[in-house]
């Protein structure tokens, strides 16, 4: 009895074995045909039935499939089964199953698909290419992919995987996707190349761990505003061309900056660049920028380059932050096409930029440059606790308690409530100190007087505006009341010519006097002393007619200014 019951086992041991297709067979499930796999145990969606219908409606593919007797995991899609098919409306993929070279290209039915089991095998190259109806795919699970996933998929809007980190070989991954406006990438290591090229309704991009960009990553996203990508250290060759949409970008990782990186960026006024170290041939070309900041770890143009700023018509001033004048020479044209002026340097270091004929052409001021999205802020250095004579290049600037307290200025004089910043009064020759709780506007080519708190020691003056003031300033108002004494400034961040400015305004006596903080004292400069004014000094003038004072372009100077140096002279005396 036990010898019968142990043969009827092995009888159907070998029976379900036998069962079990062997390596290289094909079977048929529906429409599709399946090969099985060398382990014997799995299988490859082939190819459809020869005689297959087409394949419409949802499709989801099992993570097994059985030939009736024997089930087998399904590890991956070939490229013939589905492509082509115009009918199919919707994937799912069940199991963790490789999806090869084309599998779904122009399933221009498809809807929606769903791939998140698909969580250590990859999604192959162009698996999804044109599928133009496409609007939504959950790729969440998913890690690996190849090139042109959803290039041409024209409907898809949003994106967002929470795992894929490896797109750095997924070139054109949205190419051409031209209704995508939103993705979210946030483990994704690079922006790959072409990435999103000439998706034109992309608005915002996430990838906070990218930490390189390839050519043309967002080349021609025309309506792209939001970029995050804190440890970007690189950009491809025009990874932002055409980006006209592009007003603010922060890249605060990134030390090169690639060929035409920003290139037609016309609309870019803000660049942060805290880490950069090199910048190649035309990054900066044809962009909206006003101003840009170098900061103190950039070294160079790029070996060779030209045309780094070419046709960046709004461009007036380039501020460096090392004291080490950066070498241009052999750069054609490399700010053809511009309105620059003014090169601004760090305090003591302009006779080293003046000797360096590369910026000869230029105005050379000392002095910080800062900027946010929506400010920008010179600051200039007091080298005393003594009074200095001062004007604001920035516009829409109040002075008012917080103003005090963050530039260190006195509120300990002789009359309560006087804070050590005042306007001139004309009439009586007499200063209008800002009283506590007072909010006063700098106003352009005005003059004030200033002085640190005693102890504070030698620092920092800063002027905060949406914008420097630029173009004529015309119209200053001029006293001829009492000795027709007023205190003007130079309401430029470049440096002026104060004969040029006497030349200009012939209602007054043909003199500028500057005040010495070190001895309290005045000097005067007539009209053809052509005194160089630094940006943010503070000058009188002796108004012998007239109401009013204009500053014209015209005056502003490429040479080297001073600031609040003189020597005795005549007196006007400044107390609390």
């Amino acid at each position: 009895m036990e010898k019968r019951i142990l043969f009827i086992v092995m009888l159907l041991t070998i029976t379900i074995t036998s069962a079990q297709q062997v390596t290289g067979s094909q079977f048929t499930v529906g429409n599709l045909v399946y090969k099985v796999n060398t382990d014997n145990t799995t299988v490859t969606l082939l190819e459809k039935a020869v005689e297959a219908t087409p394949i419409s409606g949802a499709v989801v593919v099992p993570a097994t499939i059985s030939d009736g007797s024997f089930s087998y995991t399904i590890t991956s899609i070939e490229s013939a089964p589905f492509n082509d098919e115009e009918g199919i409306t919707s994937l799912v993929v069940e199991g963790d199953t490789e999806i090869k070279l084309q599998a779904f290209r122009n399933c221009t039915s498809l809807l929606t698909v769903d791939v998140s089991a698909v969580v250590t095998k990859k999604i192959g190259n162009s698996a999804f290419l044109n599928c133009t109806a496409l609007t939504s795919a959950n790729f969440n699970g998913v890690t690996l992919i190849g090139n042109q996933i959803f290039s041409g998929c024209i409907n898809l809007t949003t994106f967002t995987s929470d795992t894929l980190e490896s797109v750095g070989n997924a070139g054109s991954m949205f190419l051409d996707c031209t209704s995508l406006t939103t993705v979210n990438l946030p483990l994704a290591l690079a922006v790959a190349n072409s990435m999103f090229k000439n998706c034109s309704s992309l608005v915002s991009i996430n990838m906070p761990k990218a930490t390189t960009g390839l050519p043309n990553g967002f080349n021609n996203c025309n309506s792209l505003t939001t970029v995050n990508l804190p440890l970007l250290t690189s950009t491809g060759t025009q990874m932002f061309v055409d980006c006209t949409s592009l007003v603010s970008l922060d890249l605060p990782a990134l030390t090169q900056s690639g060929n035409l990186s920003f290139f037609k960026c016309s609309a870019l006024k803000y660049l942060n660049l805290p880490s950069l170290i090199t910048a190649n041939t035309g990054s900066f070309n044809s962009t909206g920028l006003e101003s840009i900041v170098f900061p103190a770890s950039f070294k160079t143009f790029g070996s060779g380059a030209i045309n780094h700023f070419a046709n960046s018509t709004s461009l007036t001033h380039i501020a460096f932050t090392s004291a080490t004048p950066v070498d241009i020479s052999g750069r054609s044209g490399m700010f053809s096409g511009t309105a620059l002026s003014t090169i601004i340097v760090p305090e003591t270091t302009a006779a080293d930029f003046d000797a360096a004929d590369v910026w000869t052409d230029y105005s050379i001021v000392e002095g910080t440059l800062s900027k946010t999205p929506t400010d920008i802020t010179y600051s200039r250095n007091l080298g005393t606790e003594n009074w200095y004579l001062i004007s604001s290049p920035v516009n829409n600037e109040e002075f008012n308690d917080a103003y005090v307290a963050a530039n260190n200025i006195d509120t300990t004089g002789n009359v309560e409530n006087n804070n050590a910043i005042a306007s001139y009064t004309s009439n009586g020759n007499s200063w209008d100190y800002m009283q506590d709780g007072e909010n006063l506007d700098f106003k352009p080519g005005v003059g004030y007087s200033v002085k640190r708190e005693d102890a504070a020691g030698a620092g920092n003056i800063s002027f905060t505006g949406s914008l420097l003031n630029s173009g004529d300033i015309n119209n200053v108002p001029v006293s001829l009341d009492s000795d027709g004494y007023n205190l003007l400034g130079n309401p430029y961040l470049t440096n002026i010519n104060s004969g040029a400015f006497l030349t200009a305004n012939t209602n007054l006596s043909g003199e500028i006097w500057l005040f010495d903080q070190s001895t309290g004292n005045y000097e005067n400069f007539v009209t053809g002393v052509n005194k160089i004014l630094a940006p943010g000094q503070g000058f009188f003038v002796k108004a012998i007619s007239g109401a009013n004072v204009d500053f014209t372009e015209a005056i502003q100077n490429i040479s080297t200014g001073t600031f609040q140096k003189a020597t005795a002279l005549s007196e006007i005396k400044i107390f609390i």
